[in-house]
């Protein structure tokens, strides 16, 4: 008869009520693991682009959230409304099942979003800036001509 041996599991996630009782009472907490391939949710964005579009949204990946700030929500919405563009379109594959998804109606609602949210942001963006929002756009309007005129 094989022996029986003990063990003890230690769920090390935490929620952000947990967290913030924990800072309330003082105690010190550990600094948050390394994310691993399956804390994206496996949606094909990889860890490093995650954290980078954070940190312009004003976010933190680990301790205390900082102040967001509007712009760089905005663009972080700009960023996410941009690759649901692409997949919409039908020219990147979508990153839960793999496959080539075409509704160009849902695109031109992301592209008409992406159209407001730049507007909104141009006192905010410098010039490169404005010039890089403005050919993303650019390229996702034409993009989307053609794959609407193909089929």
């Amino acid at each position: 008869m094989a022996e029986e041996r003990e063990f003890e599991v230690i769920d090390k996630r935490r929620t952000r009520a947990e967290g913030e009782a924990k800072a309330e009472t003082g105690s010190a907490q550990p600094e948050a693991e390394e994310a691993g391939p399956s804390a994206t949710g496996g949606g094909g964005i990889t860890e490093e682009e995650l954290r980078a579009a954070m940190e312009e949204a004003g976010l933190s990946a680990g301790g205390e959230m900082p102040e967001l700030s509007v712009p760089g929500a905005l663009r972080f919405c700009v960023e996410t409304l941009q690759g649901l563009a692409w997949i919409k379109m039908g020219i990147v594959a979508a990153p839960g099942s793999g496959k080539i998804e075409k509704d160009l109606p849902q695109a031109k609602v992301a592209i008409d979003a992406i159209g407001d949210l730049v507007a909104r942001l141009d006192p905010f963006a410098s010039g490169s800036e404005r010039r890089e929002m403005q050919t993303m756009l650019s390229n996702l309007r034409i993009n989307f001509v053609q794959k609407s005129q193909s089929g």
